[in-house]
């Protein structure tokens, strides 16, 4: 069994190289599923987007992205919204109810038996009721009025974001905890993303130095494995037996023979220097 002494020369950055390769055997696999997590986010901000009428090139839509303060005022906002509609609701009913007990009054006006009621006595309930106000149904009035111009004031605060009463009621306001745990995931991956592909580059680097190295070696040095010495010391052989046998004479296979044995011997010294070489290398 011949020994392949110049691979053997190379067994520490064989060793180093077949431990990255185990080291990095999962960031490709990594660095696809992180890929396809960031592509889910992507498309999801897509989507987004065309709710918001938003242009869905990355740099625009970055550009377009309200600041912190604008979206703690949105969302603040958008929760006054809802108690300034219930407040409008509440009073309207409220309205409505005393309305209801202002007809069932009057109903019950109609159905009492008819009185004569003396003429200064109309004349001066004609004269009251010109100032007649209900301070319940005022007080409402101006809550429902106080309201509409709250409400209006939250429409102008959102300014670009303003969209019709209609969609914004259609939209689902996520919850602050769904927002964090969102931006804590998103930041997560990212982390990891960066990770990986940080330990996938340094790999790749180790990887291309080593065959840099191998390379420039190769190069500088003239490489003589146990191959090429066991061919020479062939020809060397062979010229021998030649002229031991006596099918080329002396006189003429001296020469060949004498520079087959130079050229054997001078390989082999060159394996000696080239294992020393790789030797002092791999140290």
């Amino acid at each position: 069994m011949d020994v392949d002494q110049t691979a053997l020369a190379f067994q520490s950055e064989v060793e180093a190289l077949e431990s990255t390769r185990h080291r990095c055997s999962d960031h490709e696999a990594d660095v696809a599923r992180l890929e396809q997590q960031v592509a889910l986010l992507v498309r999801q901000v897509a989507d987004a987007c065309v709710q918001l009428d938003w242009p869905e090139d990355e740099r625009a839509a970055r550009n377009s992205v309200p600041s912190a303060l604008a979206l703690h005022t949105v969302e603040s906002l958008m929760r006054e919204r809802g108690k300034l509609e219930q407040s409008v609701i509440n009073a309207q009913q409220a309205i409505q109810r005393k309305l209801a007990d202002i007809a069932d009054l009057g109903r019950k006006l109609e159905g009492l038996p008819s009185v004569d009621v003396p003429d200064d006595l109309q004349a001066a309930l004609r004269s009251a009721q010109r100032y007649r106000v209900d301070p319940a149904q005022r007080r409402l009035k101006e809550a429902a009025a106080d309201a509409q111009r709250t409400l209006d004031a939250s429409f102008a605060a959102l300014g670009k974001w303003n969209r019709p009463l209609p969609a914004l009621k259609s939209m689902t306001l996520p919850s602050m905890e769904r927002v964090a745990s969102l931006r804590a995931e998103r930041d997560d991956l990212v982390s990891r993303y960066m990770r990986a592909r940080d330990r996938f580059d340094e790999a790749r680097e180790d990887e291309r130095l080593a065959v840099a190295e191998h390379d420039a070696f190769e190069q500088a040095h003239q490489i003589v494995t146990g191959e090429l010495v066991l061919q020479a010391r062939e020809v060397r052989d062979a010229a021998w037996a030649a002229i031991r046998d006596g099918a080329v004479a002396i006189a003429d296979g001296a020469p060949e023979f004498e520079a087959a044995v130079a050229a054997a011997d001078d390989l082999s010294d060159g394996q000696v220097s080239t294992v020393t070489q790789a030797s002092e290398l791999s140290n």
